[in-house]
């Protein structure tokens, strides 16, 4: 349970650490970089779901489904501003996330 605290806070963390505005129009690079986040994301957010205790999971499966949706705030908020740069450091942030993810469990 404590690893699993520990992963949520850390997605968090990254969430309001990375809070800043996103570009509005996102190149194929960009595009594919957060796409490529989205679903590294929610497959080692699902496992931290299948990890977290019988009793715990829809707690858990409730916190990851609300990081994801921060995170799609974030995206969709970010098409009014232009800092593309931004965009693909935050995607790679949440990436690393997931490879930390996959690595404890």
């Amino acid at each position: 349970m404590a690893k699993i605290l520990l992963l949520v806070s850390l997605l968090l963390y990254i969430t309001i650490a990375e809070a800043a505005p996103i570009p509005a129009e996102w190149s194929a690079t960009a595009s594919k970089s957060i796409n490529a986040m989205k679903l590294k994301l929610a497959k080692a957010l699902d496992e931290v779901v299948l990890a977290a205790p019988p009793p715990k999971r829809s707690e858990v499966k409730k916190a990851t489904t609300g990081h994801m949706k921060t995170i799609d705030t974030l995206l969709a908020k970010a098409r009014a501003t232009g800092d593309e740069k931004k965009a693909i450091r935050i995607a790679s942030s949440y990436e690393e996330a997931a490879d930390l993810i996959f690595s404890i469990i």
